[in-house]
């Protein structure tokens, strides 16, 4: 299992308006933080900032519309337990992943290794299938570790190919309305959360283009927080750098 791994752990503190806790934890921590509350207030979103109140006349016909395609999204995105373990024990790709993952620890490594790598990072039919792998909430730690070396083979593969296959994948985890959808269990949509917030965040860092388009892939409030914290966490991390350089 991965000692340090990039989660957006909190979104807002229902009633508390308690701004995003953004930290390094293990997989595990995913399903354990007591500090992400994914519940909303009646408008959509908490906020630590007063929320304007709603024009006279209700929510525009665009406003509407874009809850209603929010809505659908994650409503697709619930299925019953069977299949959910289904995605995880019967992901044909397990044995290439965790290989890769182990490679990828080698600070040294043979050509023949590097070789295997770059054509993983290739496979179309590899990549495209890690889209479900990581829209699917992850319960038990084996199936966080997983998910975490998809992100690693994924963010790996966009660098070298910024608009191969691997790009179509992070934006389906990053358009995915799952989150939105407080049918499901909360501690899922805390892993999904955590999926999405660290997918934005590497993502814009591997390739800085794609932060511009960011903020129009999002499906519903929920991850237009999760985005909050990733620019939030951006901004804080350029400070520190500069603190550093000074």
């Amino acid at each position: 299992m991965k000692k340090a791994r990039l989660i957006i752990l909190t979104i807002l503190i229902l009633g508390g308006g308690l701004a995003a806790l953004l930290s390094l934890k293990s997989p595990a921590s995913r399903t354990s933080s007591q500090d992400l509350n994914l519940e909303t207030s009646p408008s959509g979103l908490e906020s630590s900032e007063k929320e304007p109140k709603p024009k006279e006349g209700g929510n525009s016909a665009e406003d509407i519309k874009n809850e209603t395609a929010a809505a659908q999204k994650s409503a697709e995105s619930l299925q019953p337990e069977e299949q959910r373990e289904a995605v995880f024990s019967k992901f044909e790709f397990k044995e290439q992943i965790n290989q890769y993952g182990q490679l990828a620890k080698k600070v040294l490594r043979p050509e023949s290794d590097a070789d295997w790598m770059k054509k993983v990072q290739h496979d179309e039919h590899l990549v495209s299938s890690l889209g479900n792998l990581l829209t699917t909430p992850a319960i038990t730690s084996q199936e966080m570790v997983l998910q975490d070396l998809a992100i690693d083979l994924l963010l790996d593969s966009v660098k070298d190919q910024p608009s191969g296959p691997a790009a179509k994948v992070l934006n389906e985890i990053v358009s995915h309305g799952a989150v939105e959808n407080k049918e499901i269990p909360q501690k899922q949509r805390e892993n999904l959360a955590g999926i999405k917030g660290e997918v934005m965040m590497k993502w814009i860092s591997s390739v800085p283009d794609e932060e511009g388009q960011m903020a129009g892939r999002l499906p519903g409030p929920v991850s237009k927080k999760v985005w909050q914290n990733v620019l939030a966490m951006k901004e804080n991390n350029q400070k520190e750098s500069q603190q550093m350089t000074k």
